[in-house]
C-alpha cells in the first residue's frame, strides 16, 4: 500500500510537471500560503486600466490609470459598486501642532494650525475702519461674534457703523462713522459653530453631571445694582427664588411712584403742559395778540411776534379805479399816461406819448406822422397798384421806354436817368450784380450765373490767366445735411468754378466740378456758402461772399524777392541780402582731463554742414571755470568739440548741451 501510494503521488508529481513546462497557473487560493512578495521583481495586486469596469465583486480593488493623482484607488463596496478609497493629501510641509484638514477648494488634506482660543482681541486707534484677518484670529469659521470697546474707565462698547464677515477668509471687517480709538474682540467656535466647548474645565459637549449646583442650591439675593437699569416684570420674577422684602425700594430706586418729565428744544415746561418758545429754533415773542392779527416775522427783534394785517381802502367811490400801490399804502387810481377810461373799455390817447388825433380813419388810410399838429392822424396814401418810382435819391428818372438789355444810365445833360444800351467797353453795374450769382432754382437745384451767355460771359482772372463763363452751372444735391461751398478755383491752369461739399452728395453740370472740404482752400475765391437739411437746399441758407474790385498790394520789403508766375506773385527771401544758417543742439560728456590738458574730440551730426563753413560755438552757462574749447567742421554734416583745462588740476566735466551755428551769406 506504501507503495502504491508513493508511485501514484510520483505519477501525480509527474503528471503535475509536464504542464508546469507549459506555463501551469497556480491558484493562489490553495496552492500558497504565507505568501511574501518583497522578493517579487513586480508586485502589482490590483486589476488596472482606464475608466471603470461595468460589474465588481464586494472586496475587489482596482487602479484607475485616468483618475485624478490620489484618486486612483477605488473598491467595490457592493455589487457593481466603486468608491474612492484614498484621497489626495498636501506636500507642504506642516509645522508643530498642525492637523491635517479638509480643504474643499484644493480637494485635498493640508496641515492646518488649528485655533488655539475661542476669541481673539485686536486694538485700534483713532480709525475709522478695523480689518482683522481670518489668519490673525485663527477661529476658522464665518460665525462670529464681533464686539468692540473704547478705551474709557470701564470700557465702553462702540457701536459699528457695519460689519462684514468674508465668507471663505473668515476676514472681518468693521467701519465706525467717525474715528474711534479701543479694541475690538471676536468669539467663535471653530468648526462647531454654536457648541459651547468649555465649562469649569470640560471640553467638548458639556452635559449636566453628577455634583453641579441646582438652582435651588444658589443663595444670596438680587439687590439694585444687580438689577441695573433694566426692565423686570411678572414673568421674570417668577424665576427668582428668596425675593427679600426690599425688592419694592430697590424698585421705587429705579422709577418713583410720582415723577416728572421736562421737554427741550423749542418747548418747555413737563409733558403734561408744553409751551411752545420757538419755532425751529426762532424765538415767538411773548406779547399777546390782538383780534385780527398774524404771526408775522420781526427782522429788527428776530422773532415771530403778533402783527396787523393790511386792510384795503374803501370801494366806495372808486368805480373804475384800479388798486394800485403809491409806494406807502394801497390806493384806488384811474387809467392814466396813452390811455384812459375804465379798465374794460380802455382808449388810446396817444403812442409813446404822442397824441394820436380823435379823427374817424376811411377806408386804405393809414396812420401818418403829422408834424404841424404834432400827431399822428389819419391820412390818405397813394395806390401801389398806380405808382411809378419817379427818383432815385432825389435824382430824375426819365420817363423814356426801355428796350431789351437797355440799362439805367446817368444823363449829366438832362440830370436823370434814362434807359441805354450797355456799353460793349465793359461790365455794367447791372451785369455786374449777376456775375458769379448763385440762385436756389428748387428744393434741389442751385444755379450760378443764370443769365450766362456768350454775349454777357463773366471772366475770371488769376494773376496773368482768364477764364470766361459762359454758361450757367447747375449744382443738384442728391443727399444729405451740410454746406456747399461755391468758388473760383486757380489750381489749374486756368481759373475754374468749383463746389466743395461738405456732408452732402452732389452732382455739378459740365460748367462746374466738385470735390469735398469744410474749408474754401487757399488760392480760391470765395462766391457763395449754401446750407441744406436731409437732401432739400435751404430757401434762405445761401450767404453771397462775392467782392468785386478788390484787391491785395504786395510790396517788396528788406531782403525780399518777388516773382511773377502765370496766376501768381511768389514771395521769397534775397539771399544776397539776407543771411541764411543752420543750427544744432547736442548733449556732450566728457571724459576727466588732465591739468594742462585737452580731451579727446567728441563729434556729434550737423546735416548741411560744409567743410569750409565757420562755427559759431554755444557753450553751457555751466561750463565750470578753467576750461575752454574749440568747435569745428571735421566732416560734411559732423561737428567736432574739444575742451581743454587750464584750472590747475584734473577735473571731470559735468554732461552739457554744446549747441552749434554755422551762418552763410552769399
Amino acid at each position: 500500500m506504501r507503495l502504491l501510494s508513493k508511485l501514484t503521488i510520483t505519477a501525480i508529481a509527474a503528471g503535475a510537471y509536464a504542464p508546469l513546462a507549459a506555463q501551469t497557473q497556480v491558484d493562489l487560493r490553495t496552492q500558497s500560503k504565507s505568501a511574501d512578495f518583497a522578493a517579487f521583481a513586480i508586485s502589482r495586486p490590483n486589476r488596472t486600466g482606464t475608466g471603470l469596469p461595468a460589474t465588481c465583486q464586494t472586496g475587489e480593488t482596482y487602479w484607475q490609470n485616468d483618475a485624478p493623482a490620489g484618486r486612483n484607488l477605488l473598491g467595490c463596496v457592493a455589487t457593481n459598486t466603486w468608491r474612492t478609497l484614498s484621497l489626495p493629501t498636501s506636500n507642504l510641509a506642516a509645522t508643530t501642532g498642525q492637523a491635517l484638514v479638509w480643504n474643499s477648494v484644493s480637494g485635498q488634506w493640508e496641515p492646518t494650525t488649528i485655533a488655539p482660543a475661542p476669541n481673539y482681541s485686536q486694538t485700534f486707534s483713532a480709525a475709522t475702519t478695523v480689518t482683522i484677518l481670518g489668519t490673525a484670529h485663527l477661529l476658522g469659521t464665518a460665525n462670529l461674534i464681533v464686539d468692540c470697546y473704547n478705551n474709557s474707565t470701564p470700557s465702553q462698547r462702540v457701536e459699528p457703523n457695519t460689519m462684514t464677515v468674508h465668507s471663505t477668509t473668515f476676514d472681518v471687517v468693521i467701519t465706525f462713522t467717525v474715528a474711534q480709538t479701543g479694541r475690538c474682540v471676536v468669539n467663535g467656535t471653530g468648526s462647531q459653530p454654536g457648541v459651547l466647548t468649555s465649562v469649569f474645565g470640560r471640553t467638548g459637549v458639556v452635559t449636566a453631571q453628577a455634583g453641579d449646583y441646582s438652582f435651588a442650591q444658589l443663595s444670596g439675593q438680587a439687590d439694585a445694582t444687580q438689577v441695573g437699569s433694566g426692565t423686570v416684570n411678572n414673568t421674570e420674577f417668577g424665576y427668582l427664588a428668596n425675593v427679600t422684602s426690599d425688592v419694592q425700594t430697590q424698585l421705587n430706586g429705579k422709577s418713583a411712584t410720582s415723577h416728572s418729565h421736562n421737554t427741550g428744544g423749542d418747548l418747555s415746561g413737563d409733558v403734561g403742559n408744553v409751551t411752545v418758545n420757538r419755532l425751529r429754533n426762532r424765538t415767538v415773542a411773548t406779547t399777546a395778540p390782538t383780534d385780527g392779527q398774524t404771526l408775522v416775522w420781526s427782522q429788527t427783534n428776530n422773532q415771530w411776534q403778533p402783527g396787523g394785517v393790511v386792510s384795503l381802502p374803501s370801494m366806495t367811490g372808486n368805480t373804475d379805479r384800479i388798486l394800485s400801490n403809491n409806494g406807502a399804502a394801497a390806493d384806488w387810481r384811474p387809467l392814466g399816461g396813452d390811455i384812459s377810461g375804465a379798465p374794460h373799455a380802455v382808449a388810446v390817447n396817444a403812442i409813446k406819448g404822442r397824441p394820436v388825433a380823435g379823427t374817424t380813419p376811411t377806408n386804405g388810410q393809414a396812420l401818418v406822422w403829422n408834424s404841424t399838429l404834432s400827431q399822428w392822424e389819419p391820412q390818405n396814401q397813394a395806390s401801389s397798384a398806380n405808382t411809378n418810382a419817379t427818383l432815385i435819391h432825389n435824382r430824375n428818372i426819365a420817363s423814356t421806354t426801355p428796350t431789351d438789355g437797355q440799362v439805367l444810365t446817368w444823363n449829366a445833360a438832362t440830370t436823370s436817368w434814362v434807359p441805354q444800351a450797355s456799353s460793349t467797353g465793359g461790365a455794367g453795374m447791372s451785369s455786374q450784380l449777376g456775375d458769379l450769382r448763385t440762385v436756389r432754382t428748387s428744393s434741389t437745384v442751385l444755379t450760378v450765373g443764370e443769365n450766362y451767355s456768350t454775349v454777357t460771359p463773366c471772366n475770371v482772372r488769376f494773376g496773368t490767366q482768364t477764364a470766361s463763363l459762359v454758361q450757367p452751372a447747375t449744382v443738384t444735391i442728391t443727399a444729405g445735411t451740410g454746406t456747399a461751398r461755391i468758388y473760383i478755383d486757380s489750381s489749374g491752369a486756368v481759373p475754374a468754378l468749383r463746389v466743395a461739399a461738405d456732408g452732402v452728395t452732389l452732382i455739378c453740370n459740365t460748367q462746374c466740378s466738385t470735390t469735398t472740404g469744410s474749408a474754401f482752400p487757399d488760392a480760391s475765391i470765395p462766391l457763395y456758402t449754401w446750407t441744406s437739411v436731409a437732401g432739400v437746399w435751404d430757401t434762405s441758407g445761401g450767404v453771397d461772399l462775392r467782392a468785386f474790385l478788390s484787391s491785395t498790394s504786395i510790396n517788396r520789403g528788406y531782403g525780399i524777392s518777388l516773382s511773377q508766375s502765370a496766376m501768381s506773385t511768389t514771395v521769397s527771401v534775397d539771399t544776397a541780402t539776407v543771411p541764411t544758417y543752420v543750427t544744432t543742439l547736442a548733449t556732450l560728456n566728457f571724459p576727466t582731463i588732465p591739468n594742462i590738458a585737452c580731451s579727446s574730440d567728441l563729434t556729434f551730426a550737423m546735416p548741411g554742414a560744409a567743410m569750409t563753413d565757420a562755427v559759431a560755438p554755444g557753450w553751457p552757462a555751466t561750463l565750470e571755470n578753467g576750461l575752454i574749447g574749440i568747435m569745428r567742421v571735421t566732416a560734411p554734416g559732423i561737428i567736432a568739440v574739444r575742451i581743454c583745462n587750464y584750472s590747475g588740476a584734473t577735473m571731470d566735466p559735468v554732461q552739457n548741451s554744446f549747441r552749434a551755428t554755422i551762418v552763410r551769406s552769399f
